[in-house]
């Protein structure tokens, strides 16, 4: 995944010193998201900025998102709308 990979590179940066400046401009970021990298990773390590597993509700069976459904616009016949 590209996010991840860009933390991978953020933290091979901060180890080599790199600033949080430069490491925004070598990774295609902005400034505060490497500042918010660089505090995880000081407090948990790289570890802390692998990807975790998604958070909530998990999709219910069989809905697919982006595909036109009941009740999309995609969906209406043209003369449907009036």
């Amino acid at each position: 995944m590209l996010a991840e990979a860009r933390r991978v590179r953020a933290v091979e940066l901060f180890e080599g010193g790199v600033s949080n400046a430069e490491i925004a401009r070598a990774v295609g970021v902005c400034t505060e998201s490497v500042r918010r990298w660089r505090r995880v990773w000081e407090q948990d390590g790289a570890s802390g900025l692998r990807r975790r597993a998604a958070t909530g509700r998990p999709p219910k069976a069989g809905r697919h998102p982006g595909r036109d459904g009941p009740g999309r616009v995609g969906a209406r016949s043209p003369g449907s709308w009036f």
